[in-house]
């Protein structure tokens, strides 16, 4: 029974790893657009055998960062522009109500966090370190997330997230609209740290849509130069 345990655990393990692998590269855009993505392939690029790999890709399917359809098998999912306003309807909603508990809940912890990061990100955008500014909006985002002190909307907000991430590419890596962001950040900080539920979610709904508007804008770029 103990080998037994111990060997659901490694395979477990091995799915995990796989899982992580492959979402990174997908973030990373190491596949094409409406390539297939082979079992066998992926498992020999991974060093492991198909069964983790397997596992992670169904994972991946059921989280809408892959795609699978008959006669065209498994590929990085991709949007139009009517899934793209499906998508950000969500997330406009999702935001303003995430902003707004993070507004009543927030430590003096959780908000001395936020101001630290807007500080970096500011000084990030000084210096046109565009790798840090994406990393630096993810994670304030994440902190308002915590703040919230809500683990049912922590983890609804992490499906609609992941649901941007098949984007792979930040409107962000677009210094102007960074710094707009982070404009934009500023206000719906000072409005959690005032306690201002309502002006939080006001600030939050014009950040996701000038963000819809970056997003849309890139998409139909690389569109049209597809």
């Amino acid at each position: 029974m103990k080998d037994s345990r111990s060997t659901d655990d490694l395979h477990a393990t091995l799915s995990d790893i796989a899982y992580s692998r492959i979402r990174e590269l997908i973030v990373g855009n190491n596949f094409p657009d409406n390539e297939r993505l082979l079992e066998i392939d992926i498992a020999k690029k991974l060093g492991m055998s198909r069964t983790p790999v397997r596992e992670a890709l169904r994972r991946l399917i059921s989280e809408g960062l892959l795609t699978h359809a008959p006669h065209r098998g498994v590929t990085v999912t991709s949007y139009d522009d009517v899934a793209l306003s499906e998508l950000y309807f969500v997330r406009e909603e999702m935001e303003a109500m995430n902003v707004a508990q993070a507004a009543r809940n927030a430590s003096l912890v959780q908000l001395a966090q936020l101001e630290e990061i807007l500080n970096e990100e500011r000084e990030a955008l000084s210096a046109q370190d565009v790798d840090n500014v994406v990393r630096l909006n993810d994670e304030f985002h994440d902190m308002i997330c915590q703040a919230t002190q809500n683990r049912f909307l922590i983890k609804l907000m992490a499906v609609v997230r992941d649901a941007v991430t098949v984007f792979r590419r930040s409107t962000l890596t677009d210094i102007e609209r960074a710094r707009l962001a982070h404009e934009e950040h500023k206000i719906i900080f000072e409005a959690i740290k005032n306690r201002d539920a309502e002006g939080a979610a006001a600030a939050s709904r014009k950040h996701t849509k000038t963000n819809f508007a970056a997003r849309l804008k890139q998409m139909r770029a690389k569109r049209s130069h597809s």
